[in-house]
């Protein structure tokens, strides 16, 4: 395949749909929304060729930038277990189950095809699209027609003109997706059975989260507040570092994994001679050829190469390491701010050291570094007031006030666009808007910060909004419509993640153990904490949670269990933790 060979369809040659209710709704909500006009098809004066050209070679000139490598990047690569790992054939019925496990979608790939043609369809291509990803693992070469990519740029921020502030979104085959998740099944499998990934990395693993990746975080910074010490977090930014991979360099470090050669001479089947077409409103430009670089933007198989690739990073600092994919923090502890300084300072050498080996490049004026201690900060002089960490603010003291003023700004905006919703749409509509736009965004990360002080500033704008989606008036109580329309108040959304967290990690919570019986035993442990930060934290308030809540239904599955816990909530709509560990004394068996 040649650049200017490939020709991607055209938006008039896809097939026609059905009309999306749905599709509809959204729409219009957008349209409402915050600078929702603004986009790449009337902001941008670029060519899809001129686009192409920058997305192809932004990486190439930003890894020309690079110094010279003073350290071996294979150095700290752990070797793999003694059986080598192999690709093995993908029987039909798994594959079977991948497709109907694609979201349902009308939007067209390059080819023509939409995940709904291909559900339709499964039963008749089942059988011979197995035949073809088997043969083509038999001969570890993945197919040149599916290593085409359709991108689109999206506008970084709400309006822009300038090409640096647009970002590729690549649409793959979706029969090269299929192809993916049948690999990529094996190969997370052998990588998590065998213990190979890092415990840092928080990433694209199942199970794992960013909520995880911040309770790792904050748990940390609580226990270095309990000793009476520092503690600092160096936040690493990366530049196009998905798109910056080297090939040959990730193919060395599966062999130090113990890849077989089979499975190597396929994924780099997979990772070679790949090529991209951008699409422009009805234009599409020449297709370009991505290089040597990149673990495939968009696909299935990327974010878990990835993860291969910077395994080893935590091997090469000395401390605390948390990553979650290509976002990399190192925290450091210390008795003095003089001596943190110094370790913190030596921990952003370890990293760019280990990036610039690597083939990575270290954004310096983005790489930021924030001291953390219940003394006096003053000294330092240079220390944010917040940062920003996974989309969570935290500041100094960790009482999270900074990420709950800037969560309540942004949902005041959306509380006054249910307002304007709610006369032009029927109420099943904004609701079904409330928890798209709002509960959601209120929701995240909500065992970090769900039980501050300052929590009470985002509880308050949700009534706000639940009084805009039932109109109601200004000073009206709510406590009832939470009930009647089925939303968590913000204490028992916080209270829920609580026992659900505690359910899922009972293993690792301490019981309480006597010789003999007592009222108490079998509970789990409350530690006592000194400080009020240490104590405001879901390991503090979760087993308080579990504790009062009925044996049967703690032994409950971890489904049931949720269910049942979110059904007594939704009936209590708790506004605060006290009134739930009183109600739940009496709860109903």
């Amino acid at each position: 395949m040649r650049c200017g060979q490939l020709r991607l369809v055209t938006a008039k040659k896809r097939s026609s749909h059905p009309p999306n209710p749905a599709k509809k709704m959204w729409s219009f909500i957008n349209h409402h929304r915050k600078n929702g006009g603004c986009g790449a098809d009337n902001e941008v004066r670029c060519t899809a060729d001129e686009f192409n050209n920058y997305f192809c070679s932004v990486a190439e000139n930003t890894v020309k930038s690079l110094p010279a490598a003073k350290v071996d990047p294979l150095r700290f690569v752990v070797h793999g277990p003694e059986n080598p790992f192999c690709f093995s054939s993908i029987p039909p019925e798994d594959i079977a189950a991948i497709i109907l496990h694609l979201p349902n979608s009308n939007g067209c790939d390059y080819l023509g095809l939409s995940s709904r043609m291909i559900k339709h369809a499964y039963l008749a291509i089942v059988y011979p699209l197995t035949h073809l990803i088997n043969q083509s693992i038999t001969l570890c070469r993945f197919p040149s027609v599916l290593k085409v990519a359709e991108v689109i740029p999206l506008p970084k921020k709400a309006c822009t003109s300038e090409i640096d502030g647009f970002r590729p979104i690549s649409k793959l085959p979706l029969f090269s997706k299929i192809f993916e998740k049948g690999l990529n099944h094996q190969l997370g499998t052998f990588l998590e059975v065998n213990n190979l990934f890092s415990d840092c990395q928080f990433g694209f693993r199942k199970s794992r989260s960013t909520q995880d990746a911040m309770l790792r975080f904050s748990d940390f910074i609580s226990d270095c507040f309990l000793n009476g010490t520092y503690a600092s977090a160096v936040c690493v930014d990366v530049a196009k570092c998905f798109d910056c991979v080297p090939h040959k360099l990730l193919l060395s470090k599966l062999t130090k994994y113990n890849f077989s050669d089979d499975a190597i001479r396929l994924l780099g089947s997979f990772l070679a001679d790949r090529f991209q077409a951008v699409r422009l409103k009805n234009t599409v430009s020449d297709a370009c050829s991505l290089g040597e670089l990149s673990v495939v933007q968009g696909s299935v198989l990327g974010p878990t190469l990835f993860l291969i690739f910077i395994n080893d990073l935590p091997q090469h600092t000395s401390n605390v390491s948390v990553l979650f994919a290509d976002d990399s923090s190192v925290l450091c502890e210390d008795n003095s701010i003089e001596s943190l300084v110094a370790n913190s300072e030596k921990s952003v050498n370890e990293i760019t050291s280990w990036f610039n080996a690597n083939r990575l490049t270290v954004n310096t004026d983005k790489t930021q570094t924030m001291y953390f201690g219940l003394r006096d900060l003053s000294s330092l002089g240079t220390n944010p007031r917040d940062l920003k960490m996974l989309g969570i603010r935290v500041d100094p003291k960790l009482n999270w006030r900074a990420h709950c003023e800037q969560l309540t700004a942004s949902l005041s905006s959306v509380t006054f666009l249910l307002r304007r919703l709610r006369d032009c749409l029927s109420g099943d509509a904004v609701l079904r808007a409330y928890h798209a736009v709002f509960h959601s965004r209120m929701s995240y990360c909500l065992l970090c910060w769900g039980h501050s002080p300052s929590a009470a500033l985002v509880f308050g704008c949700q009534r706000r909004a639940v009084r805009a989606v039932l109109r109601r008036g200004y000073r009206s109580d709510v406590k009832a419509d939470f009930t009647k329309i089925g939303v968590l108040t913000l204490p028992g959304q916080y209270i829920l993640d609580c026992l659900v967290y505690i359910h899922a990690n009972l293993d690792c919570s301490p019981q309480v153990r006597h010789a003999y019986g007592t009222r108490n035993a079998g509970s789990l442990v409350v530690q006592n904490c000194r400080l009020n930060v240490a104590r405001n934290a879901q390991n503090w308030w979760g087993p308080k949670f579990f504790n009062v809540i009925p044996q049967e239904i703690q032994r409950k599955s971890r489904l049931p269990f949720k269910v049942a816990c979110k059904s007594f909530l939704l009936k209590l709509a708790p506004y605060n933790f006290e009134e739930f560990l009183c109600a739940a004394q009496s709860w109903p068996t």
